[in-house]
């Protein structure tokens, strides 16, 4: 019986498919563990080739898998002391083979808990179903169980590093709480996106259960309330929210006055940029690609603190964060956005040979620092020793330039104590 099925997606390139098997509490009975393997062989609805994996509480444990003789299946056990706790090694596993196709196999009293689970840990990325056989367990399985069983396991999963945050001295820590995350820290295990990845979107295959994680992890580090964690929906613009007013759909910046909230924007080559006046307590983080850098997003930020909250532009310090430099950042000198950068001044580009082509390298860092100036941003109230460069440092930082699609995103963030 079929419980559940997600549609496929063409976000990620189709991957080999898996059966996850969960004889969590019918380990002894040898008539349902044929059954289980029976319905193995009769599945005609998944590619090869087929990953199985048995979940399991104990360690000494004969399945019979001589009815998947032959067959295209590579058959493993997983031990755990709960269902979430083999099904998150399982998990790690289709991550590290890239396998976006799955059933779970399960006895019909489980079927209501493993479509909670798998709705939390899997994501729109990902095809799944829930397969069931007509089989007895020993104690009834409580589906309201489900999410908090998985969020107490990934509390206890080991960090995959230490949480590291970078921390300019430009801003008085007396007054605001602040600092630029890197990639360490959290339990991600997809390669590109390990391990702090703070950013979920559904084209990728970290849930949302395991980025709250990753914030929770970030926030006890850097002591912030993670419920108090408000992020920028990025669209490339120049929109600012005033937390407080109404929230628009998209915007590219936040800025409050409000103490205790987190205000952050995330970047994976893209500059975040942290805003704070310790005259008037406000503060603001704003992402700045090249699109948000061209629509100038900093100038609107700026705009937003001196028009609604009273701020004089010879107050205000800006922070830039991890960031693409101009060697790692170019166009074709036949884009549009190279007149953009040229319009703002003629020292933001650089146009260079390379073999028979020629490219044309932009400045974040030094585009974002001239349109500030140009609002009266004093030059020593802007902080750029944290714009390290994504692409060439891939020990700390995420980068959508060095490694494609999916990536990780770590985020820059600002609070007023």
């Amino acid at each position: 019986m079929v419980a559940e099925q997600v549609p496929a997606t063409d976000m990620e390139v189709a991957a080999p498919s898996a059966v996850i098997v969960d004889i969590h509490g019918v380990e002894d009975n040898v008539d349902v563990l044929k059954q289980m393997v029976n319905h193995l062989v009769e599945m005609d609805n998944v590619s090869s080739p087929l990953y199985v994996y048995f979940l399991t509480s104990t360690k000494t444990l004969d399945v019979p898998v001589n009815g998947l003789t032959g067959t295209s299946m590579t058959t493993s056990m997983i031990e755990g002391e709960g269902r979430v706790d083999s099904f998150y090694d399982a998990k790690r596993k289709l991550d590290a083979a890239e396998v976006v196709n799955v059933s779970v196999l399960c006895c019909e009293p489980c079927k209501e808990y493993w479509t909670t689970v798998c709705g939390a840990i899997f994501t729109p990325v990902h095809t799944w179903r829930i397969e069931t056989t007509t089989c007895h367990v020993t104690a009834l399985v409580d589906s309201k169980s489900a999410l908090p069983d998985l969020r107490k396991m990934l509390e206890t999963l080991p960090s995959i590093g230490d949480v590291n945050v970078l921390k300019p001295t430009l801003i008085p820590s007396d007054t605001f709480n602040h600092g630029y995350s890197t990639r360490s820290g959290g339990i991600t295990t997809i390669p590109s996106m390990s391990s702090l990845n703070l950013l979920y979107t559904p084209r990728k295959r970290d849930s949302r259960l395991t980025v709250a994680e990753n914030l929770r992890r970030l926030a006890r580090a850097a002591r912030f309330d993670p419920d108090q964690f408000l992020l920028t929906r990025t669209s490339h613009a120049n929109t600012v929210w005033v937390v407080g007013k109404e929230e628009p759909e998209k915007y590219d910046a936040i800025v409050t006055d409000k103490p205790g909230v987190t205000v952050a924007a995330a970047g994976a080559d893209c500059t975040p940029l942290l805003f704070v006046d310790p005259i008037k307590r406000v503060c603001g983080a704003a992402h700045a690609g090249y699109m948000g850098t061209l629509k100038r997003v900093v100038v609107e930020t700026v705009n937003a603190l001196v028009e609604e909250f009273g701020s004089n532009v010879e107050d205000i310090l800006v922070t830039m964060g991890p960031t693409l430099c101009a060697n790692c950042f170019s166009f074709d000198k036949t884009d549009p956005a190279v007149e953009e950068f040229l319009a703002i001044d003629q020292t933001t580009v650089d146009f260079r040979v390379i073999g028979e082509g020629s490219r044309v390298h932009a400045g974040l860092v030094t585009t974002n620092t001239l349109l500030l100036e140009r609002m009266g941003i004093k030059p020593n109230n802007i902080d750029t020793s944290f714009a390290t460069c994504t692409a060439c440092d891939p020990d700390r930082f995420f980068s959508f330039q060095r490694d494609g699609f999916p990536f990780g995103n770590q985020v820059g963030f600002v609070s007023i104590r």
